[in-house]
């Protein structure tokens, strides 16, 4: 029954995308989503197709509604939910005025997260005993640049606490599908970028914190 399903989904998905077929990211995602099914990766063929669905969505210039089609303002109060996407509009004296689209759409932590760290670099550095990574996946988009190119860097996320303490201690790792990136006008990007935090906590993600564009993330599956 998973199986059928995956399958009407990616047959709708095709047929919704054809127009944009062109667009790399969405070839990419479609050949990641049928390859995953045809290893019987169930999990990881929805992932990529929910993922796919976030990023159509993007490209049709509107914002992702949840399932009970309400959309979250981006807030700390709000924070986005995954597959929601947002319009930012900034000003600042570094980056200059832009538009950018921008959404998070996976969320990997625990065990599973520093199994991917490891494997992406042997010298990347395990987590303490309390702690755990989190690997978050965005889309982000390019729209319109006064400056180019965009410095799209790890600096620009932050993990806030559930009791509202920024995590600030510097990490670093290696990994693949990096978010890290130097954007021009039209570009666009899907990759991870990456935090340590405390076993059992909630955090939100924010990128530019302290911005007048500041957009907050509930990395909730």
């Amino acid at each position: 029954m998973i199986k059928r399903s995956v399958i009407l989904l990616l047959v709708f998905l095709i047929s919704f995308s054809s127009l944009s077929y062109a667009n790399n990211n969405i070839s990419v995602l479609l050949a990641e989503i049928q390859a995953a099914f045809d290893r019987g990766d169930i999990d990881l063929a929805l992932r990529n197709t929910e993922e796919l669905k976030a990023l159509l969505m993007s490209l049709k210039g509107g914002s992702r509604t949840d399932s009970n089609n309400t959309q979250s303002d981006g807030s700390r109060k709000n924070p986005a939910q995954i597959g929601q996407m947002y319009k930012v509009k900034f000003d600042d004296w570094m980056d200059g005025k832009g538009i950018l689209h921008i959404g998070l759409t996976e969320v990997i932590r625990g065990d599973q997260a520093w199994t991917i760290i490891r494997n992406a670099n042997q010298f990347n550095k395990a987590p303490g005993p309390n702690q755990e990574y989190i690997l978050a996946k965005f889309y982000v988009k390019a729209v319109e640049l006064e400056k180019e190119p965009y410095d799209l860097n790890h600096a620009k996320f932050e993990a806030v606490s559930k009791n509202g303490v920024a995590y600030d201690d510097f990490v670093a790792v290696s990994i693949k599908q990096n978010l890290r990136s130097d954007l021009y006008e039209g570009a666009e990007v899907r990759g991870y970028t990456f935090f340590l935090v405390e076993k059992g906590d909630s955090p939100l993600l924010v990128f530019e914190r302290k911005s007048k564009h500041e957009i907050w993330f509930e990395p909730k599956n």
